[in-house]
């Protein structure tokens, strides 16, 4: 009921402003001017005397429903499934534009495999080559304080480990970065292959 006071408050208001300022030269018009304002607040009276309340939900008028299906919680991937790495003497891995390529199994020679497909491939002073079967990505973490030889260290035993010549290299996931640790300068930042075309340099 609140609201339907305040709407009528606010009729008698209007109403009684555009009285006051009505202009003297309106004088003969005053008895037909009240009688319509007066019919106005009456009907509206009995419109809003009348009128029903509109309920307004709570929480225990909302039926139940369900979440939509493109937010409802779905099971977590099985990633528990172990590994099985390639037998051959080579294995195709995905490229940057999304085709296959074959390159050199370095898991028969590789430092390290662990049983869910990261593979550190080489690990020197200077550099620690790794694999992630997941994406098909590659990843160089100098660890040489000289960041250039570090690098360039890398890069020339890549076309070795991989089985593959430096056009095809080019064509891999590969991310070249510096621990903050080996250098702040460098450091936090991808740079790629310096002979790579998409390639940053030092």
């Amino acid at each position: 009921m609140e609201h339907r006071r305040k709407l009528w408050l606010e009729l008698n208001v209007i109403t009684q402003v555009k009285y006051i300022y009505m202009p003297a030269s309106y004088g003969k018009y005053y008895g037909i001017t009240l009688l319509i304002i007066a019919l106005a607040l009456g009907s509206a009276y009995l419109y809003f005397r009348n009128a029903e309340d509109v309920p307004v939900p709570n929480g225990n008028d909302i039926p139940p429903g369900t979440l939509p299906p493109h937010i409802t919680p779905e099971q977590p991937p099985d990633n528990t499934k172990p590994f099985i790495p390639p037998t051959g003497n080579t294995f195709s891995v995905k490229t940057r534009d999304g085709k296959n390529l074959t390159i050199k199994n370095f898991y028969r020679e590789a430092a390290e495999v662990t049983p869910y497909g990261y593979v550190v491939i080489e690990e020197t002073p200077d550099y620690r080559f790794l694999f992630f079967e997941q994406d098909s990505s590659f990843l160089i973490n100098i660890r040489n304080s000289n960041v250039h030889v570090g690098r360039a260290v890398a890069e020339s035993d890549l076309p070795d480990l991989l089985g593959i010549s430096t056009q095809q290299i080019c064509r891999l996931i590969i991310s070249v970065g510096v621990s903050l640790h080996v250098s702040e300068k460098y450091g936090g930042q991808s740079y790629g292959l310096s002979f790579c075309s998409w390639g940053k340099q030092l």
